[in-house]
Formats: structure tokens, C-alpha cells, sequence
């Protein structure tokens, strides 16, 4: 921000630096969705093994559990657009896909992902 006689100025974006942001964008929104999934889905597991199994509540898995079926049905589908918007191999859309199988791996994907949205803006 510019100040000038007490004023401060907001400063407007480059269109050269909006276009380096919205290139980003379906990756910024996977990663996102991936922390999400990966929040709710342990968050489910908790309401599965302790309150469905150890308390006996039946119904303890059905809000949690359409929680994290919408989080990972917007995932899938910005898995889709990266896809094909930043042409990723097969092999990366597994590591990818494979990562919100698995309880806590979002968290660790999340490092990969950052990194390659920050060389995405860089360029």
C-alpha cells in the first residue's frame, strides 16, 4: 500500500500477475478440497469407530458422512480439471487420487502441492 497526505493507495494487480493467479486456480482449489477431505475424513473415522462402535450410536455416521462425500466429490472433479488442465500424467493423478484414499496423506500431499502452485505463479 501507498500512502500519500495521510492517504493510503491500494495497489491494482498487474494483469500479468491475475493471469499468474488464475492459472493457479483449480490447483489453489485442490488443494483446498484435499485438506477438507482430509479433515473430514478423519473426523469420520472418529464418529465411525468411537461413537458408532464404542457408544453404539447408529446414527452417528450420517452427517459426517455426507460431509466428506460432497468434500470428496468436489475433489474428484478438481482432480478432473487439473487433470486436464495442467496435462498431468497418470502417474501424478494416482499419487494424487491414492493420497485422499488414505487417512492422514492429504496433509502430506499438501507440500507437493503448494510447491508446484507457487512455481505456477512464479512463472
Amino acid at each position: 500500500m501507498k500512502s500519500c497526505a495521510g492517504l493510503k493507495w491500494i495497489e491494482i494487480p498487474s494483469t500479468q500477475d491475475r493471469v499468474r493467479q488464475m492459472k493457479a486456480l483449480p490447483l489453489q482449489l485442490l488443494r483446498i478440497f484435499s485438506l477438507a477431505d482430509g479433515i473430514s475424513f478423519l473426523v469420520l473415522l472418529y464418529f465411525a469407530i468411537y461413537e458408532k462402535r464404542i457408544l453404539g450410536r447408529d446414527d452417528a455416521i450420517r452427517i459426517p458422512g455426507m460431509v466428506h462425500g460432497a468434500f470428496f466429490t468436489v475433489f474428484f472433479l478438481l482432480l478432473i480439471w487439473c487433470w486436464d488442465y495442467y496435462k498431468w500424467s497418470l502417474k501424478r493423478i494416482a499419487q494424487v487420487f491414492i493420497s485422499a484414499l488414505t487417512p492422514a496423506a492429504p496433509f502430506f500431499l499438501e507440500g507437493s502441492l503448494k510447491k508446484e502452485q507457487h512455481s505456477l505463479q512464479s512463472k
